[in-house]
């Protein structure tokens, strides 16, 4: 007899009615755009649900079921590194970077063809699949944190539209990564 263990991850947003009535929406929405999405490259979403909170607190919660990755984020791979204080080597060598860069092409590229953006790009929000003991280049890297995508091709029509989209975008993407974000735009419509 062999015995199957599957590793999940939770994901909990609890929607309280006094702190914010859309954020149920907005966890619904993020929900969907992964169901939309099947690619190796992109996190899968097992299941969503949405319950009430628990006995005395308004409002209601929305659990995602994923799978876990014990490989950690981009980030985490880094700050284990960093803190090492060079005891132990750089975690990405050239052909690892390129590998990474690669899957990250590939997760965006899916999710532009179905109409998405992710708008949150960074090394917090890209896990590396597969075991802890396999080495960083045998991993796949994929897109997750889908809560700030959203539609691919926004069509301005003000001034007003612009400015909103913009402080949308700010209350959404970290400071540092809205450069990138920028820089990566400029590049790309030339």
């Amino acid at each position: 007899m062999s015995w199957f263990i599957n590793l999940f991850s939770l994901s909990h947003t609890p929607c309280t009615l006094n702190i914010d009535a859309t954020s149920v929406k907005e966890a619904e929405s993020e929900a969907g755009i992964h169901r939309a999405i099947s690619h190796p490259n992109v996190l899968p979403l097992f299941g969503c649900d949405t319950l009430p909170m628990e006995k005395g607190v308004a409002g209601r919660q929305v659990l995602m079921l994923f799978p876990y990755c014990p490989g950690g984020s981009i980030f985490d791979i880094v700050w284990e590194a960093e803190e090492a204080g060079g005891s132990i080597p750089w975690p990405f060598s050239e052909q690892c970077a390129l590998h990474i860069f690669l899957g990250i092409c590939r997760g965006t590229l899916a999710m532009h063809k179905k109409g998405y953006a992710h708008l949150d790009i960074k090394p917090h929000n890209v896990l590396l699949s597969g075991d802890e003991e396999d080495r960083i280049e045998d991993k796949t890297p994929i897109l997750m944190d889908l809560g700030s995508a959203g539609p691919l091709v926004v069509k301005v029509k003000s001034r007003s539209q612009a400015l909103m989209i913009q402080d949308e975008a700010a209350s959404k993407c970290s400071l540092p990564y809205r450069f990138v974000i920028y820089c990566i735009t400029l590049i790309t419509l030339r």
